[in-house]
């Protein structure tokens, strides 16, 4: 037994920088051994999963709002912080669950499963970074707060054994970010018909039936007060100025003229009927809505590329025009939104994040990966001859 072990076993002593080497130079072999296997591993692995790395940069046209739809999110141009931060988190989830749900043969689509490769290969450009802010003292707070979380672009990377491996590994990776997002950003959209449809079926049946109800009590005392102008018609005088109708709607009505009283009443029927008629407009928008969804669904449960499941439902949409009279404005009006929120997730993921135009590649270098692999083997190494003496020293002191 070594002096070292032999200190540590009694551990009567503390350890002195002999004792340190002399550990060292008994354990020599065993840390080279380790160290060279982590080298080889480390070398193995780039050789058989990363000797070329491509890259390409996608151009985001965001910070900019456009009019549009808020429940459906779809004002928005480009890819702002939040909805990457979204998509960061949901692209792995839509990976995996293509992978798991499709017979096809999954590919690079299994790597971009993984949530790490979404956070260590896609990388956002902001339009000011931390060694800008020097440079923009003179910009307002606030313009400086927005433009730092404004994205510029994406810088995507992508590895494959060969050169056309890595560029065909960055095309489906990028391919998939614009198809992903734009599914994602079209299921939010359909979601967002689904809750409307649900909670304003029930609360337009409520109100309208509430309003019904109230305009049969004004319809009734339109009637009263006629007749009790007839049988009193000196008291039938018009409103004095000095009161108007927001006094009259006070709860005082009953102390006016019955002309002034026959004038509120028959303005609040009036606006009365406006709240039914447009009730009963949007139930009828509604039924827009359910016959779009019903075949809107199916499309998204079995089509997880976005940019095609937009095409399918512009023509879903199409269809359901045609069945519409263009005279019926207010069925078009709730399809003309329909439509308006497609084309803008299409724009959006599309033109306004702008596909690749070049792509660079090279090939992985050989000396990091080496050097990690190195030193995880001799730490592993050294590791395992630590527990090799503090075992020795549990196995003396049990004799």
């Amino acid at each position: 037994m070594t002096n070292a072990e032999q200190l540590v076993a009694e551990g009567e002593q503390g350890i002195s920088f002999n004792d340190i080497i002399d550990f060292f130079v008994t354990h020599w072999k065993f840390l080279l051994i380790g160290a060279t296997l982590g080298f080889l591993m480390a070398l193995g692995e780039t050789l058989l999963f990363g000797k070329y790395e491509a890259e390409a940069t996608l151009v985001n046209n965001s910070g900019v709002e456009r009019s549009g739809v808020e429940r459906s999110g779809v004002g928005r141009s480009g890819v702002d912080y939040l909805t990457w931060k979204s998509l960061r988190r949901n692209l792995p989830i839509l990976a995996d669950r293509i992978s798991e749900t499709t017979e096809v043969d999954e590919g690079y689509l299994k790597v971009l499963s993984s949530a790490k490769w979404w956070h260590k290969n896609v990388v956002p450009t902001f339009a000011i970074a931390k060694d800008d802010v020097k440079e923009t003292i003179g910009v307002s707070k606030e313009i400086q707060d927005a433009e730092s979380t404004r994205i510029k672009d994406f810088v995507i990377k992508a590895t494959g054994k060969s050169k056309e491996n890595a560029i065909e590994n960055l095309t489906v990776a990028t391919s998939f970010f614009q198809s992903g997002a734009a599914y994602l950003a079209l299921k939010d959209v359909v979601s967002n018909y689904q809750i409307e449809l649900l909670n304003s079926e029930s609360e337009i049946a409520k109100n309208s039936t509430t309003s019904e109800v109230e305009l049969a009590y004004l319809n009734r005392r339109i009637a009263d007060l006629e007749s009790l102008m007839v049988r009193f018609p000196g008291n039938a005088a018009v409103m004095p100025q000095t009161l108007n109708a927001k006094n009259a709607k006070d709860g005082n009505s009953k102390y006016f003229p019955i002309t002034t009283q026959l004038i509120v009443a028959s303005n609040d029927i009036s606006e009365l009927k406006e709240y039914i008629s447009r009730l009963n407009n949007k139930k009828v928008q509604l039924m827009v809505i359910n016959d779009f969804l019903l075949e809107a669904k199916p499309v998204l449960d079995r089509n997880f590329d976005g940019l095609s499941a937009i095409a399918e439902l512009v023509q879903i949409e199409e269809r359901v025009r045609n069945n519409v009279q263009p005279t019926d404005l207010v069925k078009t009006v709730m399809l003309n939104s329909i439509k308006h929120d497609l084309i803008s997730i299409k724009t959006r993921f599309t033109l306004e994040l702008e596909p690749p135009t070049f792509i660079s590649t090279s090939k992985s270098g050989y000396l990091k990966p080496a050097a990690i692999g190195i030193f995880f083997g001799f730490f592993l190494a050294l590791l395992g001859s630590l527990c090799s003496i503090v075992w020795l020293r549990y196995r003396r002191q049990k004799l």
